[in-house]
């Protein structure tokens, strides 16, 4: 299970050990490379998500430039003002 840490070199195709990060979006993915950090997160009794905060950068092979994104799941914390 994930845990609060930096994870660099992620991959939407990983290999042991490695990170996974898989972006797309109206029914179309792409291959992605970026990093993420898990800023919060914790689990129930059962591993089940209760909350995450987690910011994401991603680099797709079908588009220009880099994506930046936040996802909240029960948590508090703060979505980041855009650069």
């Amino acid at each position: 299970l994930p845990q609060v840490g930096v994870y660099e070199n992620a991959v939407d195709n990983p290999g042991p050990g490695q990170p996974r990060l898989d972006v797309g979006g109206n029914g179309v993915g792409c291959s992605s490379t970026g990093r993420f950090e898990v800023l919060e997160i914790s689990y129930d009794a059962n591993d089940e998500l209760v909350s995450a905060a987690i910011d994401f950068e991603a680099l797709c092979d079908r588009a220009a430039g880099r994506l930046l994104g936040s996802v909240r799941v029960g948590s508090d914390l703060p979505i980041p003002s855009p650069p």
